[in-house]
């Protein structure tokens, strides 16, 4: 095994992945990554897009989230960003999404750029995926935390100052200066 690993592609002036790079190569010359691109990938997420959109407004705006940029003529990547109504926190609702509904969603604060609270803090921020599951799921997804939620506040649980972050950090002051570290 180790005589073909040395004697493969790499002993012959190649790379691992020289096979790879000749297709993806061949696949952007002849414009049939820009075709896939057009014909298929772009309609599959606008179509994500548009059904994620229209369960976000049928099952959480009526709770009082938010949608940041309500009113964007153009959008693009795989993510969606909502702003939870006050006093939810993202880190306890993400954590209560994949304790009580089995559903995985990403808190704000986790794309927090350190030592740069003043415009990039998401503490009631999620980021929700639309690229990666089934469109059928989408809905579902979208309701499952519509029903966190509702139950959250109903509950009157998450007060503010009582969430948990899940990024723990420390705060030093040092010369007047406060330090934030983060531990991931």
């Amino acid at each position: 095994m180790t005589d073909l690993c040395i004697r493969g592609s790499t002993a012959s002036g190649g790379a691992p992945s020289q096979f790879t790079s000749n297709l993806i190569s061949y696949l952007v010359e002849h414009g049939e990554l820009q075709s896939y691109i057009t014909k298929t990938l772009r309609p599959a997420y606008a179509q994500r897009y548009r059904k994620m959109m229209s369960a976000i407004e049928t099952h959480l705006i009526p709770l009082g989230v938010k949608l940041p940029q309500p009113s964007r003529d153009i959008v693009g990547g795989y993510f969606i960003w909502i702003s939870l109504p006050e006093p939810l926190k993202g880190a306890e609702v993400t954590r209560r999404a994949e304790k009580d509904a089995n559903l995985i969603v990403a808190q704000g604060e986790l794309f927090e750029v350190p030592g740069d609270v003043e415009n990039a803090s998401f503490p009631r921020n999620i980021r929700l995926c639309f690229s990666w599951e089934d469109e059928w799921k989408l809905e579902q997804g979208i309701e499952r935390l519509a029903s966190v939620i509702s139950r959250m506040q109903s509950e009157g649980e998450n007060q503010a100052g009582d969430g948990v972050a899940s990024q723990p950090q420390t705060e030093n002051v040092q010369d007047g200066k406060e330090d934030r570290t983060n531990y991931w």
